[in-house]
């Protein structure tokens, strides 16, 4: 709960509208109140919002290292933390939030968990979206790099040190783990 509170004390005033995080209302040890959101389903809950993609790259590009590749990312970026409401996007549960994270991984985590627990995109959809900016997905990755300031090319690469660096924190025993 506290490295939740600091994330969102750090990092929700770079999130830019229509997407917002919730307001700390109050936090002390074992306890964080967020102000509460009003949303609504979404009829296709795995395909990533452009607005979200956007968002995500600004927020990578306005906290980012000097050489460009680290910056912030909302860290699980997942179909269930990306709340619809009347004026646009909340993104719920910054607990795993880090200023040091590479490029797209905001993205990549969003597609693979979807891929992964909701069955869509497939496989090949999400490898067509990442190679080459086509796919169902295909425009969230070309908005993000653009909002981001970094190459559309990059997220390939990108999703195999994405792959990598979570592979060893899945259990096998859970569906996403398989």
């Amino acid at each position: 709960l506290r490295a939740e509170a600091e994330s969102l004390e750090r990092l929700a005033p770079c999130v830019t509208p229509p997407v917002t995080a919730p307001r700390v209302i109050a936090h002390e040890d074992g306890v964080l109140v967020l102000e509460s959101v009003s949303w609504r389903p979404r009829p296709v809950p795995s395909t990533l919002p452009i607005d979200v993609a956007r968002a995500c790259g600004l927020l990578y590009r306005r906290t980012a290292s000097r050489d460009g590749w680290s910056g912030a990312a909302h860290g699980d970026l997942a179909p269930w933390n990306v709340l619809r409401t009347e004026t646009g996007w909340t993104l719920v549960y910054w607990e795993d939030a880090s200023e040091n994270a590479p490029p797209f991984t905001d993205v990549l985590h969003y597609l693979v968990q979807a891929h992964a627990l909701l069955r869509r995109p497939t496989r090949r959809d999400l490898l067509a979206s990442v190679r080459t900016g086509r796919g169902t997905d295909g425009a969230a990755i070309r908005v993000y790099a653009l909002a981001a300031g970094v190459a559309a090319g990059v997220a390939f690469g990108e999703l195999r040190g994405y792959l990598e660096r979570t592979l060893p924190t899945l259990d096998p025993q859970t569906r996403d783990g398989r």
